[in-house]
């Protein structure tokens, strides 16, 4: 059953209640298994290691790629934005 942009939460939960985990071990071990995916992702986000730089532009975004990875090459890339600080706070 499609969800409309109008629909309420309400609506939404009555349409989709049927699709809820309810059982308690399936919804911990889901949990777990989600936590350990994001820690994952994290890693694999922030970690240079058997990572060299692909291209880099004048905009701060860089890409790496994986070395010695056959026969797929993985490639990831990542912006650095600088912020400058809030100098109109009073």
């Amino acid at each position: 059953m499609p969800i409309l942009i109008n629909d309420s939460p309400e609506e939404i939960y009555e349409k989709n209640k049927h699709l809820l985990c309810t059982n308690p071990e399936e919804t911990i071990q889901a949990g777990e298994v989600m936590n350990e995916a994001v820690k994952l992702l994290k890693y694999h986000a922030i970690t240079e290691d058997d990572y060299e730089v692909y291209e880099r532009d004048d905009n701060s975004i860089i890409f790496l790629y994986k070395k010695n990875i056959t026969p797929i090459q993985i490639l990831k890339g990542f912006i650095i934005q600088l912020v400058p600080p809030m100098s109109i706070m009073k």
